[in-house]
């Protein structure tokens, strides 16, 4: 187990675990004004929420949840109360960028950003009973009532400091409150008024600072009320507050940030700026349009060969997938709305980051719940885009070198050169997409869960699968997890499926009719195949998988149109009734993609995919739209 140093303070051991800020380039720096400064800034005792985090290493979530309960009251006027420092901690620690996730504790930027994109609720008597379970009880979990909460607190603005004394008094001055780390010696231990000086460093630990003197800043702690007492002007004791002598602060302090919290807008919880206003201004802050965690979570399952993944932006947990099960058991997510009638299996291409996923939820969330539909989007970490791509670059180069740029046999010879190492990775990519949803596995298990619970009465709902090229390979293993609990989908749609024919015949093909009731397939034509080029390969992206990514050249594929239309009369007669195929352009009306990737911008092919799932013709006033398939 990891371990961590501690101090032993009013009467317990105490965790010292913060670790420092990296520098990063993006930080904005805070600049002071120049509006004159009080000669002392002591805080009243009556707006201060005193907590005692015994020893858990979740030091930078009390420390800020301090700063948050001082500016709730200052802006909204609550009465004393305080809002959630386990969420702002577990959120610190999916937005951290520590070496080894494992290890407790977190950064103070790890704490800001989690903040940023999470929010905070604030406790009442029962949510402040789930901070700490009881024995015997569930861990604590964030679940969507505590998400929607959430959204009622979030943070506007926030700032790095430059360690200048006066930029700290300006930001005092101006915020009420900072959220600080620095190296605790011994002297931190048995504190009265003013903490000791000391030579011996321990650790790092994070707290706010609340106000100053002539001799230092007056720091809240978070190891309860018989630690500190510093004694203000009047001579009254305020206990959990203790003096931080200036040459302590220089010698120690590690990291601090000022903030301010966002106007309550629930409704804009997801809406940062104004697009067109953003691009002129600030050109970085205008590319960066991943959605928020908190605005996706709950629909999506993010796996690493078939593991949850649980670190980063978009971090999982199991206690995720439980809380999505028991929305699914209830039929809906919002208690406003009618229960949902289908739940969508979503497998997105290989080529799809998890940003473009989360990107792809929200701009389709809307839709499908107009619909009744609770999707379920799969982010796979299968490294195949920047691996494959790099590699094709490299060799591409080389091959220019040998044979020039304009020879007519270029692809042929970097298929050639392609074949060994991309095999490699297109069976890695076989070999996750398999992991994803094997019993055996995390992911396997959630999706199991999710499957029964979407499946169970009162609100019982049609189980889907939609896949996008090589997230075709995924429904093989929703197919086994329908079967193991005893499901059946009711539909499938495949968007230029990148598996072979031989997978199809395999895994797929049996199971029309039984677990799998219809399948529709959208693929390109054979024309419009050979004008979809990649801008590093004369050809398609189906074109180089069946050529040099497949274990034999020129394997048959699914989605590729060559090679439907190269089966004798005999494989074609007996093809299922079950499985329709659909060619862009040729049903215009129906799916009019002019290339690999362009099938989920395509609003014909997305209108009759959702057509399909819902069991009646869509309206193009009430489907998707141009603009709800663009952005991603």
């Amino acid at each position: 187990m990891p371990t961590y140093r501690r101090l032993h303070a009013a009467g317990e051991a105490r965790s010292l675990n913060v670790s420092a800020d990296l520098r990063d380039l993006r930080d904005r720096p805070y600049v002071p004004s120049l509006q004159p400064l009080r000669l002392v800034v002591i805080p009243d005792a009556a707006d201060l929420n005193i907590r005692d985090q015994h020893d858990d290493p979740a030091c930078t979530g009390f420390a800020l949840a301090a700063v948050i309960d001082q500016q709730c009251r200052q802006m909204f006027g609550l009465p004393p109360r305080c809002v959630s420092a386990r969420m702002l901690y577990e959120m610190a620690r999916l937005h951290d960028d520590l070496p080894d996730d494992l290890a407790p504790g977190s950064t103070l930027r790890g704490a800001l950003k989690g903040f940023f994109h999470n929010g905070v609720y604030s406790l009442d008597p029962d949510l402040h009973a789930m901070e700490y379970p009881a024995p015997g009880q569930p861990p604590w979990n964030l679940t969507a009532d505590m998400a929607r909460r959430a959204r009622e607190i979030t943070l506007g603005a926030y700032y790095r400091l430059n360690h200048e004394i006066s930029d700290y008094h300006a930001a005092l001055g101006e915020a009420g409150a900072l959220i600080v780390s620095a190296r605790i010696h011994d002297g931190w231990a048995t504190p009265g008024a003013e903490i000791p000086l000391s030579g011996r460093i321990l650790g790092r630990h994070a707290f706010a600072i609340v106000g100053y003197d002539q001799k230092g800043f007056i720091i809240q702690n978070s190891w309860g009320t018989s630690w500190g007492g510093y004694i203000d002007a009047e001579t009254r004791k305020l206990p959990g507050l203790a003096r931080w002598r200036y040459e302590d602060w220089f010698e120690n302090v590690e990291d601090a940030w000022v903030l301010r919290l966002a106007v309550s807008a629930p409704d804009a919880f997801n809406i940062r700026f104004a697009r067109n206003h953003a691009a002129a201004r600030d050109p970085a802050a205008a590319s960066d349009t991943r959605p928020r965690r908190q605005n996706v979570i709950g629909y999506y399952l993010h796996l690493d060969d078939g593991n949850l993944v649980s670190s980063g932006r978009y971090g999982q947990t199991w206690n995720t997938v439980t809380e999505t099960a028991r929305i699914l058991a209830t039929g809906r997510n919002e208690p406003s709305k009618p229960p949902c009638e289908h739940f969508v299996v979503i497998a997105h291409g290989a080529l799809t980051d998890a940003d473009g996923v989360a990107r792809r939820i929200t701009a389709w969330r809307k839709t499908f719940q107009a619909f009744g539909i609770y999707p379920v989007h799969v982010m796979w970490e299968t490294g195949f885009n920047s691996d494959v791509v790099d590699v094709l670059r490299e060799l591409l180069l080389k091959t220019r070198a040998r044979v020039g740029s304009d020879a007519a046999h270029t692809d042929g010879q970097l298929e050639a050169m392609a074949r060994p190492l991309g095999r490699r990775l297109w069976r890695d990519l076989k070999t996750s997409a398999a992991l994803a949803f094997d019993p055996a596995t995390e992911g396997g298990s959630a999706l199991r869960l999710l499957m029964d619970s979407a499946a169970a009465p009162p609100h019982p709902m049609n189980i889907h699968f939609v896949g996008t090229s090589a997230g075709s390979l995924l429904l093989e293993g929703v197919l086994k997890a329908a079967e193991d609990g005893g499901h059946k989908l009711a539909s499938a749609a495949l968007m230029a499926p990148a598996c072979s024919l031989a997978h199809y015949d395999k895994a797929i093909r049996p199971r029309l009719g039984t677990t799998l009731a219809q399948l529709r397939q959208y693929i390109l034509t054979e024309a419009r195949e050979r004008t979809d080029r990649l801008d590093i390969y004369g050809r398609s992206l189906l074109y180089l998988v069946s050529a040099a990514l497949e274990a034999t050249p020129a394997t048959p594929l699914l989605g590729l149109a060559r090679d439907l239309d190269a089966q004798d009369e005999g494989a074609m007669a007996a093809w299922p009734a079950a499985h329709e195929v659909i060619r862009a352009g040729l049903a215009s009306a129906r799916c009019d993609s002019r290339s690999h990737a362009g099938f989920d911008h395509d609003r014909w092919t997305m209108n009759d995919a959702l057509s399909q799932i819902v069991g009646r013709a869509v309206a193009e006033a009430e489907g998707f739209s141009d603009a709800d398939l663009a952005g991603y």
